[in-house]
């Protein structure tokens, strides 16, 4: 099972503002990106298994310390497709958010 992996800066403006580390399986198709900001935080991931069940996830930070989650999920194994997006506050308290489920969404409130 040959795996490649490689390991990338990001910069804007020149400026150093994160990372990122790629793998890939050349015998399945399967491939995996996890971001890192300029402190070497997770604040993304990215994974395809070569068969058409896909995850990705983001966090963005505000500069009030405040944050967002965002997650979509496709499943060819079982035809089901999840998005959601969460905020939560400096704290790590839920504020609000959404998960919708093959078109169907529930909202949630902290």
């Amino acid at each position: 099972m040959p795996v490649d992996g490689q390991f990338t800066p990001i910069t804007e403006d020149d400026l150093l503002t994160g990372y990122k580390y790629s793998t890939s399986d050349e015998d399945t198709g399967a491939s995996n990106t996890v971001t890192f900001n300029e402190d070497f935080e997770v604040v993304g991931e990215a994974f395809d298994d070569g068969a058409g069940n896909t995850f990705s996830q983001v966090t963005t930070t505000n500069e009030d310390g405040s944050y967002t989650v965002t997650t979509t999920t496709e499943s060819a194994d079982t035809d089901t497709d999840v998005s959601s997006t969460f905020n939560y506050d400096s704290a790590g308290e839920l504020i609000d958010g959404e998960e919708t489920v093959n078109g169907k969404t529930v909202r949630y409130s902290g």
